[in-house]
């Protein structure tokens, strides 16, 4: 009796937890006796990240340019100093020239013009172009310079014979030229600018600062002249405040910018003014001592 009692109770201790083991997968069936289980409620979904608006360069931003040890053309005592940051053998510096000399005849003795080289490295005779204009500086000084570059974006060749007449015309020595030309002495010179200007954001040619506001690409003349009467009459009132002319674009770029400055656009995208600035991809001398600022539009040529 005992040992029928104990089959019995092994037997329902067997079902018991043959009906436990097989609870969960029961429940977790699409059918119960109770009829379809209900569908679990959706997740919420994560909030989506907040989008930052797009951002542009801000226009009235001031950049600190130095120009000690640039070439220099015009007035010591200048109201506007206009830096230009240029390769020679790019398109559109070679077009916004026209403009260049539209202001300098319509602002007499109001602009001083400052130099910076960027030739890039897609271009085999930007840089042959440069050495040209440093070594122009070297035996006549700012004002051959100056003339080298006028020669320079006249030219329709920029290989070494017409490199080498331009520098016969410009009256240099014809030893010393292909010395410039050949060796290394002038480069050292077109690095520095570069890794001046790069830090700013000016990677693209043509850029200019007017008496520290960037303006980039091969902008109309009304554009420049728009700025230009913009920084004339903040001179002309620092000047009623007892700046003197001379310590102007000092006092004006002192603790302007190091870094581009962005801030949020104001609704779409903002209209090109003018050809966009024909972008550095590396210089033509070597890695940069710094590293390269944001890049700028990339050019359509």
């Amino acid at each position: 009796m005992k040992k029928k009692l104990g089959l019995v109770a092994i037997f329902l201790l067997g079902a018991i937890v043959g009906v436990g083991g097989s609870h969960l997968p029961v429940l977790a069936s699409a059918k119960s006796p109770q009829g379809p289980a209900p569908a679990p409620a959706p997740a919420r979904p994560p909030d989506a990240p907040a989008s930052p608006g797009r951002q542009v360069e801000d226009p009235n931003a001031v950049y600190r340019v130095p120009v000690d040890g640039s070439p220099v053309r015009g007035p010591a005592d200048a109201l506007v100093t206009v830096v230009e940051v240029a390769d020679f053998e790019c398109p559109y510096c070679k077009q916004v020239q026209s403009s260049l000399k539209r202001l300098d005849e319509a602002y007499p003795g109001k602009l001083r013009w400052v130099f910076k080289h960027n030739p890039i490295s897609a271009h085999r005779n930007a840089g042959p172009a440069a050495k040209l204009a440093e070594e122009a500086r070297a035996q006549g000084g700012d004002a051959r310079f100056w003339a080298a570059v006028g020669r320079i974006f006249a030219l329709e060749s920029l290989d070494r014979a017409s490199l080498e007449a331009a520098g016969k015309e410009l009256g240099l020595d014809p030893a010393k030229l292909a010395t410039g030309l050949d060796g290394h002495r002038h480069i050292d010179r077109m690095r520095q600018d570069q890794n001046l200007v790069f830090p700013l954001g000016a990677r693209g040619t043509p850029t200019f600062f007017v008496n520290g506001r960037k303006l980039v690409g091969a902008l109309p003349y009304e554009r420049f002249q728009a700025v230009l009467d913009e920084e004339l009459a903040k001179a002309e009132a620092l000047v009623k405040q007892g700046v003197k002319p001379s310590e102007l674009y000092a006092r004006i770029v002192e603790k302007g910018a190091t870094t581009p400055v962005l801030v949020a656009a104001a609704g779409g995208p903002a209209a090109a003014a003018g050809p966009p600035p024909r972008r550095a991809r590396r210089s033509r001398f070597g890695p940069m001592t710094r590293r390269e600022a944001p890049r700028s539009p990339r050019s359509p040529s």
